[in-house]
């Protein structure tokens, strides 16, 4: 998929188990996942890096964000921990049920940054990167938004380690925009999306993913 005139990205930022040690103590993450915590980390990262591109200004309107996260194993975590629970003691627990819901993450990072554009939640454990790019270029060519923050997370269950080959966890996120728009208002992108392409996989035992970016600078 071809990104017209490209996407330039503005912002990027990271989220890390180590850094959930600031957050458990915050007030504001008293009934937040692990995954909450993570993407928290990183859209806070990404908005401190947009100094560096000197596009701070483009976040005074927060209804022009399309707010589009990528879990592949989604709210598995929590709902593991909701069942259990159930198992364990007979109740339903509120806030576990609510936290394992498919877009749980996405509302409460929504709310924290106060993003009132649209908002989705990608499930894809292979392209989920690449189709959230996509996503957000669809967004911003149909005028439903200026800017794209694209935001990858993932915590995958002990139970589910064995099954996946890997322990993988952590948090990414980019603020991506038209770049025209971009280079119109002077500012200075971190690199420049021209393309992407996600290539069918062989087989569904294949444990590495195969993409290509046509370019990028």
């Amino acid at each position: 998929m071809r990104f017209g005139s490209g996407l330039d990205i503005l912002g990027f930022g990271f989220g890390y188990r180590a850094g959930t040690a600031q957050t458990s103590a915050n007030a504001d993450f008293r009934k937040a996942t692990l995954k909450m915590q993570l993407a928290s980390l990183s859209i806070e990262s990404a908005i401190d890096s947009l100094a560096l591109s000197h596009a701070e200004p483009i976040l005074e309107n927060r209804e022009e964000i399309g707010f589009i996260l990528n879990s592949g194993y989604g709210e598995l975590e929590s709902t593991l921990g909701f069942l259990k629970n159930l198992s364990d003691t007979g109740i339903a627990r509120p806030l576990l049920f609510q936290n394992s819901l498919h877009n749980s993450t996405t509302g409460f990072c929504a709310i924290r940054f106060g993003l009132t554009g649209p908002s989705m939640t990608l499930n894809h454990r292979v392209f989920g990167g690449e189709h959230a790019l996509q996503t957000a270029f669809t967004l911003i060519q149909s005028d439903e938004c200026r800017l794209g923050l694209i935001t990858t997370v993932e915590t995958i269950p002990d139970e589910f380690l064995k099954l996946s080959g890997s322990h993988i966890e952590g948090a990414t996120s980019l603020i991506v925009a038209d770049s025209n728009w971009s280079r119109e208002r002077g500012f200075t992108p971190f690199a420049r999306l021209d393309s992407v392409q996600c290539r069918s996989i062989p087989s569904s035992r294949e444990k590495s993913s195969e993409f290509a970016y046509a370019s990028m600078y």
